[in-house]
């Protein structure tokens, strides 16, 4: 079960969302009140393992230093990641040396170039986006978990103690024959979560979203009724669900929204927009308390 908590539901201009990967745990972004919040509804930061930063604007980064306080404060040891693009380290550092500068991180600088990270059994890729300053959007997804074909292995007779062997792509000698276990082993689940931080539109959006479990996007405009300005790359609620759409994503999390509209404005556009789109998906809010992925 993957849980997801959006943090900045209470305040639309501040973007944060804590996941917790069955375990380990990841915050996306860190906007004013993050850790306000997370003591606010008792949210646990026990396997706390990384910090993505899509960008260095206040919204998504002006929470960090009260974050990293208040783990310092509490003697935190564990290491923590913080993942950012390599346009904005020394903003990072600036934040860092006024949280006490802890000991328990580690600054890595991602880019679409630089190849991936890994966070426990996750991997974290990093895209480009159309936003303003040094921006990226990640891509999060988990080592394949190999399902057994059970019907296959009954009808062959191979005995049940040896199936998590098989599960584990080992090849077990069973009366003097050796079994090859890629023969039971059914197409491996592996799960993906894309977040692409703050952006206008981008050719390669549809791509990088493509069969995401979870799709968190930005979409600041609700169109016609308010237009978004040239000087503020963001994406449109249509934009949004065109790039969903396409990228055939299952389940999908707006963010960035913008004040000038209410929350009520949104699900009337978000319903007339599904009588359009008819692929099916799951379209959360951040006002939600909690998305579960299973």
């Amino acid at each position: 079960m993957i849980s997801i908590y959006p943090l900045h539901g209470a305040a639309s201009l501040s973007t944060s969302i804590m996941i917790n990967w069955e375990g380990t745990r990841l915050i996306l972004d860190t906007g004013p009140g993050t850790i306000t919040e997370i003591w606010r509804r008792g949210l646990r930061l026990r396997g706390l393992s990384a910090i993505l930063l899509s960008h260095g604007h206040l919204d998504h980064l002006w929470g960090l230093p009260p974050l990293l306080w208040f783990l310092h404060q509490r003697d935190w040891h564990h290491e923590i990641k913080i993942i950012h693009p390599q346009g904005i380290k020394s903003t990072i550092n600036q934040l860092v040396q006024i949280s006490g500068e802890p000991t328990f991180l580690k600054l890595c600088p991602l880019s679409p170039e630089s190849g991936a990270c890994c966070i426990d059994k996750l991997t974290v890729e990093a895209f480009s986006v159309n936003h303003r300053g040094p921006s990226c959007g990640f891509i999060i997804t988990e080592s394949p978990k190999y399902r057994l074909d059970t019907k296959k292995l009954e009808t062959d007779g191979i005995p049940q103690k040896h199936w998590s062997a098989i599960a584990q792509g080992k090849s077990p000698k069973i009366a003097s024959k050796r079994i090859d276990s890629t023969q039971y082993h059914l197409t491996p689940r592996q799960r993906k979560i894309v977040y692409t931080g703050d952006t206008g539109p981008s050719s390669h959006l549809a791509e990088k979203t493509k069969d995401a479990d979870l799709l968190i996007i930005d979409a600041s405009w609700v169109y016609p009724q308010w237009e978004p300005p040239e000087e503020a790359p963001h994406l449109t609620l249509r934009q949004a669900f065109e790039i969903a759409h396409q990228g055939h994503v299952k389940h999908v999390l707006l963010t960035h929204l913008t004040t000038h509209l209410s929350y009520a404005e949104y699900k009337k556009t978000i319903k007339e927009l599904r009588k359009e789109f008819t692929h099916s998906m799951s379209i959360f809010l951040p006002n939600e308390e909690k998305i579960e992925i299973v």
